[in-house]
């Protein structure tokens, strides 16, 4: 039996200009960062090196291909600067977590957060 393949949406931050992320996807983790990092890739080449910020894993392409449009919408910004670019040690606080949840409209249907 052969392993199933892990797609990922990565999230990667410039390291000379931190102002500067990307977020894409791949199969191949490493070696689409190290694509970025040698300038393989237009859109990155510019504000190499890169550093891996943060990934997330799935087993379904489609999957995949859909985070990454949403993370690449409006309100997937949002999410992301909320949720997936933290500063490092940074944790959202409990209180932060009950504000979310008191904020959904039909509370059977938004899982239990925090």
């Amino acid at each position: 039996m052969h392993d199933p393949v892990v797609h990922y949406v990565y999230l990667i931050k410039s390291i000379s200009n931190p102002t500067e992320r990307y977020i894409g996807t791949t199969a191949e983790l490493n070696r689409r960062i190290a694509d970025h990092n040698s300038g393989k890739s237009p859109h990155t080449a510019k504000h190499a090196p890169w550093t891996l910020f943060t990934y997330v894993a799935f087993s379904n392409k489609q999957q995949v291909d859909n985070f990454e449009l949403y993370l690449k919408s409006g309100s997937g910004h949002a999410f992301a600067n909320r949720r997936l670019f933290l500063p490092q040690g940074h944790r959202v606080s409990s209180r932060h977590h009950w504000a979310l949840k008191s904020r959904c409209p039909r509370r059977d249907r938004c899982g239990s957060v925090g």
